[in-house]
């Protein structure tokens, strides 16, 4: 599956001129949610809800310091996207069937919220931009407005489910440990 330079720039000037993406928060480009240099893989149930939409996919992170992908399938094995990302690039693939509300660059922000230690994520944000965490909550704070938060089951140390609200792109996610 390849997408066009053109249509990649037609997207993206139309996310630009809607205002519509959390990425000012963040510094653009890679994070390493750790040093290790051995590949760890989690493997996630991924419910995204949006636009009055559902979509349902096994995400499958992995990342180790010099990279980060997240792939997400159907339930019936079709991969719906992809995204590669290191220090110099980020790759996305993008399958025609998945519904025009998943912004997969988003996505992968939102799954690094839930996943990534707090030092890390903490590297990630611009000025202006704040992380909030407590036992069972994490949020992103951006010019004194609550853009993400993510609610941990039971707890942040020994969560198996996480329910992310993305305000500002208005969708929800929700994260379950496979």
């Amino acid at each position: 599956m390849r997408i066009s330079p053109r249509l990649t720039a037609l997207l993206t000037t139309a996310t630009l001129l809607c205002g519509c993406t959390t990425a000012g928060a963040y510094r653009p480009g890679f994070v390493a949610a750790t040093q290790a240099e051995e590949t760890e893989r989690r493997t996630q149930s991924l419910l995204l809800e949006g636009a009055g939409q559902q979509v349902q996919l096994i995400g499958v992170l992995e990342l180790n310091r010099h990279s980060t992908s997240l792939a997400a399938v159907t339930p019936q094995g079709m991969v719906l996207f992809s995204v590669d990302q290191t220090a110099r690039h980020t790759n996305v693939q993008r399958h025609p069937d998945l519904p025009a509300f998943v912004d997969i660059e988003q996505v992968l922000a939102d799954v690094r919220l839930v996943n990534w230690p707090t030092d890390a994520l903490r590297t990630t944000l611009r000025r202006r931009a704040e992380l909030h965490e407590d036992e069972d909550s994490r949020g992103v704070v951006y010019r004194g407005e609550l853009i993400s938060e993510a609610r941990f089951e039971p707890s942040i140390q020994a969560w198996h489910t996480a329910r992310l609200h993305n305000l500002q792109r208005g969708y929800r996610l929700t994260v379950r440990s496979i």
